[in-house]
């Protein structure tokens, strides 16, 4: 399974992701089978100073801007600094089902995602970031 274990070799982690979604799609014969991927929830303790991190190496790592039918299931505000496992697996649950709504069954009126950041640049010592509606 990939996920926490891969923080060690994060750089790896998005070409393995996209050859596991492609062989699944293969073995059950199916090229639009949806994968909803679960992002890492926040873990560890915080660092006032930026630092290399195999844990933040991977939340750039997923297919899911590079694959078809595929969805990143946002997790990082759930996690707890000391404990791998979120202890609010019920709103987990409930992004996981609105994503399956609206990307599986179609459902239109399904706010399924938060805005999707499409730029930033930074301007008189201010940064802007610029978002659109995540449509997919």
């Amino acid at each position: 399974v990939l996920g926490q274990d891969n923080a060690g070799r994060s750089s790896e982690y998005e070409a393995l992701l996209t050859a596991m979604i492609e062989d699944w799609r293969v073995k059950f014969a199916d090229e639009n089978l949806p994968f909803f991927i679960m992002q890492l929830p926040n873990f560890m303790q915080a660092h006032p100073q930026p630092v290399e991190s195999g844990w933040a190496g991977m939340e750039g790592s997923t297919a899911s801007d590079l694959e078809p039918n595929t969805s990143l299931v946002v997790a990082i505000d759930l996690g707890e600094w000391n404990d791998i496992h979120p202890l609010n697996k019920k709103e987990l649950a409930r992004r996981v089902v609105l994503q399956v709504k609206k990307k599986v069954y179609g459902h239109k009126d399904i706010v399924h995602s938060g805005p999707l950041c499409t730029s930033v640049s930074v301007e008189g010592g201010k940064i802007i970031l610029s978002f659109k509606e995540r449509m997919i």
